[in-house]
């Protein structure tokens, strides 16, 4: 990629006010505490995810639909990596108590919910997961194309 661009792009990126806008993509380039909380999810280390997720709750302020934006963007993020340690915590609240995102809330970027990622993803053991918890099978992604899980997983190919 053009030197230029990256920087560019890069630049578009430091601008985020915190983690409830970013996808996957996204977050891996970021500064050093969303990186090692992005790093934490991908090598799907329990310990890791709970330290940097703690301080990223404390560094955020405390308005709640920010907080549950944030808690359901993390939710996502560890469902497409997969990762079961990190999404099994953050389910149940180690986190924080008021820090559990809610298994069928739609992201307000993505339009999708956790299952329909997990399952775009090919992410079996969260799938398996999110089902035990109770996740909606027949909610359809708004993103446009108004999928619902199961369909997700057979038009992906990961």
């Amino acid at each position: 990629m053009d030197p230029e661009k990256e920087n560019r792009r890069l630049g578009d990126l430091s601008n985020e006010d915190n983690f409830q806008n970013l996808t996957p993509i996204k977050a891996a380039l970021l500064n050093n505490l969303e990186t090692a909380l992005v790093n934490s999810v991908t090598q799907d280390d329990r310990n890791l995810f709970l330290t940097h997720s703690r301080q990223l709750v404390y560094d955020l302020d405390d308005d709640p639909s920010n907080r549950r934006g944030l808690a359901l963007k993390l939710l996502l993020l560890c469902c497409y990596f997969d990762a079961i340690e990190c999404t099994t915590s953050l389910l149940n609240g180690e986190v924080g108590t008021d820090f559990i995102p809610l298994v069928n809330g739609v992201d307000t970027e993505t339009k999708t919910t956790a299952l329909q990622a997990a399952a775009e993803a090919h992410s079996a053991r969260c799938l398996k997961l999110l089902l035990k918890k109770r996740a909606r099978t027949e909610t359809r992604s708004k993103d446009g194309r108004s999928l619902l899980a199961l369909e997700m997983a057979l038009s992906s190919s990961r």
